[in-house]
């Protein structure tokens, strides 16, 4: 137990607050001018928000001047700790004299000044770690993915704000074990390829979605430049060695859908009658690839029967949107049809998306007949998938605009990537469609192909759970008129036959910032957190983090103790509460048996009141004591017999998330 200040502690709360000048939290002191406002702490153990363990013996602040004199005062739950002793040396002082309570939060109040007589004052947040469940012995461990990337990364201001992020594969190695050990399992790393970020942009500087020689991976100088924009080959190497050396998996980001970047046209390249422009006419085209990284790795000695002497030109391909000689339009190329996806009313012809459309499979009698196969670029697909699986060290992926990509390539392509190598690979798709039923109906579509390779099962397809964030859409946008109790059933998550295929996220690079905003799209930047906390804490789903929100959007802290609860707490069968309304959303994992500590009660509002509400929740666990992991609720809830129990959550956006957890003795 702590020993506290009893009978002074009031008076020392009114001293230092009035030396604080009643402006805790202000990094500034309320202070104007360049030269206050250049005065500031500049590091801290333990940082604002972190979670720590209750043994530590000493706390360090360090500012960017020398102290002439200080304030410090630590306030556990409110109430001020005694003994406390500081030492200054220079810029920096150092705090001892106190015994932390496990599972508490703490706050640090200081007020110091500066030898030129310059006063600031502010408060670091803090929680100590209760003693964690256990769970070295589980076969299954939680998934969380993370995406390690954002469409504006390395761009304009973010260049300059976050300069480590110049070369993300180096910074992935060293971020890799900080990653896993918050929870992170898996980092879905942008497309590693050499790709054509448009006339006048080199290599290095597109997203990769420009998809120009899959085989290069930052080796060659093609395009304008050697590496992509993310770093070289041999940096992409590192990087995930150290990946796996944390525990940690790494999925790439394949763009089947397209080719760009051709050097060289191909001349009167005949259409289709069944064109959409141009019927029975010859273009010309830029559909004529010289890959040199293609030419290194696709070779006959390597890949035997999965080899074929063939180029890239325009028979490896069904249509394009632009021809040399008659401009823009969409062109179907002759003895071709369009791959089987599925429908689209917004598209004109829904499989063709943007470039050179890469040929999979072609249906002359129709969708219901028998495909045949472009065996030449499936069959170096094919290769191309054991290769980035078993030589560059891939464990998944993540499908760019899969739903634009033949139906039954997707399936074989699968089955055979899976099938060449005894590691238990990761598919996800993004099939952008916000109705449940339309999702489903695209999975329902890739599994049908099993027939054509006389398989019995489904696909190990996943997909992005859009309708899900359709939900959040509405949340956000709700300025907390939103039905908040239709999370229950909300997304694929929570469909009986389809939820264990769903990929759970907030935002991506398409949703959130300049990529999302060229298309009239917006990201989650209201009830974040309720979100992540739903996703994280779901039965049923490979929760996603976006890099974005956890490094650029402040949101760091927060999601680390929401990660701590899925990696450590969220086990056991997931229960629908029966009291959840407009404004408060519940839900149960009942634990493990055979693990003490797992399970929680997850509370979620959209509410703006800010009141604090109680709910009486059955937690599936009698006369155990939680906490709010969170720390947006202060103090422990201890169940009955029966495993009920008066849990609280606050009606705010900003604390309007609260992750009860068992306090393990």
């Amino acid at each position: 137990m702590l020993k506290m200040l009893k009978s002074n502690r009031l008076l020392l709360l009114a001293i230092l607050l009035l030396s604080l000048g009643l402006l805790i939290g202000c990094s500034s002191g309320g202070y104007d001018g360049d030269e206050q406002a250049s005065f500031m702490l500049i590091n801290s153990s333990p940082k604002d928000g972190a979670t720590i363990s209750a043994d530590i013996t000493g706390i360090t602040l360090e500012f960017n001047y020398e102290l002439a004199s200080k304030e410090i005062a630590i306030l556990e739950d409110g109430n001020a700790i005694s003994g406390l002793t500081s030492k200054t040396d220079g810029k920096k002082v150092t705090i001892s004299g106190f015994e932390l309570s496990k599972s508490t939060s703490y706050e640090l109040n200081y007020s110091v000044t500066n030898n030129d007589g310059t006063s600031i004052n502010g408060k670091i947040n803090f929680l100590t770690m209760s003693n964690l469940p256990d769970i070295s012995g589980l076969a299954n461990l939680n998934e969380t993915m993370m995406q390690a990337f954002y469409w504006e990364m390395n761009t304009g201001e973010y260049a300059s704000d976050y300069p480590e992020e110049a070369n993300l594969w180096n910074l992935l190695a060293d971020r890799a074990d900080d990653l896993a050990d918050i929870g992170i399992t898996s980092l879905w790393l942008p497309p590693a390829n050499k790709a054509w970020g448009g006339v006048g942009v080199d290599a290095d500087q597109d997203v990769g979605y420009g998809t120009h020689d899959l085989w290069d991976l930052g080796e060659f100088d093609k395009q304008g430049s050697v590496r992509t924009k993310y770093g070289t080959k041999d940096q992409l190497l590192t990087a995930i060695d150290a990946i796996h050396t944390s525990g940690m998996k790494a999925y790439y980001d394949i763009i089947f859908n397209h080719r760009m970047g051709a050097y060289n046209k191909d001349i009167d390249v005949k259409l289709s009658a069944n064109s959409p422009d141009k019927a029975g006419g010859t273009i010309d085209a830029w559909t004529n690839f010289d890959l040199a990284g293609r030419q290194k790795y696709y070779t006959q000695d390597k890949w035997g029967d999965l080899w074929h002497d063939f180029k890239w030109d325009w028979r490896a391909f069904d249509g394009v949107d632009y021809a040399e000689d008659k401009g823009n339009g969409l062109y179907l190329f002759a003895g071709k049809t369009w791959g089987l996806v599925p429908d689209d009313p917004w598209m004109r012809e829904p499989e063709y998306l943007m470039g050179a459309d890469v040929d999979y499979y072609n249906y002359p009698n129709g969708y219901d007949g028998t495909p045949e196969p472009n065996i030449n670029v499936v069959d170096e697909m094919k290769a191309w998938g054991e290769w980035i699986t078993k030589e560059i060290g891939f464990d998944g992926f993540r499908i760019d605009a899969v739903k634009h990509v033949d139906s039954t390539f997707i399936y074989e392509w699968i089955d055979h990537v899976q099938s060449a190598t005894n590691k238990e690979l990761f598919f996800v798709g993004e099939a952008w469609l916000e109705d449940k039923t339309a999702l489903k109906s695209y999975l329902d579509l890739v599994d049908g192909r099993a027939d054509i390779f006389n398989k019995a099962k489904n696909s190990e397809l996943k997909v992005f759970d859009f309708p899900l964030r359709a939900k959040f859409k509405n949340m956000r946008d709700g300025n907390g008129t939103f039905d908040i109790s239709t999370l229950s059933t909300a997304g694929l998550v929570n469909d009986s036959t389809h939820g264990e295929r769903a990929v759970a996220f907030i935002d991506n690079h398409d949703t959130s910032g300049s990529n999302a905003e060229n298309y009239g799209k917006r990201g989650i930047d209201k009830y974040s957190y309720q979100a992540y906390a739903y996703a994280l804490t779901r039965e049923s789903t490979v929760p996603t983090i976006f890099w974005k929100d956890y490094y650029q959007h402040g949101m760091k802290s927060g999601l680390d103790k929401l990660i701590q609860a899925r990696k450590y707490y969220a086990y056991g069968t997931g229960h629908e509460v029966d009291n959840n309304d407009n404004d408060v959303y519940s839900y149960v994992r009942e634990g493990l048996d055979n693990v003490e500590g797992t399970g929680l009660v997850m509370m979620i509002s959209d509410g703006t009141s800010g009141d604090l509400v109680t709910r009486e929740i059955n937690s599936r666990q009698s006369n155990t004591a939680f906490r709010d992991i969170t720390g947006n609720v202060s103090g422990t809830v201890v169940t009955d017999e029966q495993g009920y129990g008066d849990f609280k959550v606050i009606k705010s956006e900003a604390k309007g998330c609260s992750v009860w957890v068992p306090v393990i003795d």
